[in-house]
């Protein structure tokens, strides 16, 4: 069962790093560290597919695109231990 299949009480349906990969949308989600327009494809693909939340990777690269995109979003935020992590994983994503 895919992990956006779930959906909780209140008609959260959450694209988790399982549904990115099982819908064949990782291709996409690399194009859309790229540019803008290929983020707009990403984020309206992951919607189209009845998605109205993001859970951690790899979806936590994308946090500003997701607040530019959806301002009036409520984000609920996790801290990892050091911030090096998050910005030596998007580049070494962006190099592969």
């Amino acid at each position: 069962m895919l992990a956006g299949a779930r959906a909780d009480s209140h008609g959260t349906r959450v694209c988790a790093r399982t549904d990115v990969q099982s819908l064949g949308l990782a291709r996409d989600f690399l194009l859309g560290l790229t540019s803008d327009k290929q983020m707009d494809v990403f984020l309206n693909t992951v919607l189209d597919h009845g998605f109205n939340a993001t859970l951690d990777g790899p979806n936590n690269l994308l946090t500003i695109d997701i607040f530019k995109r959806f301002p009036k979003a409520k984000v609920l935020f996790n801290v990892r231990d050091t911030p090096e992590i998050c910005t030596f994983e998007r580049q070494r994503i962006r190099r592969d």
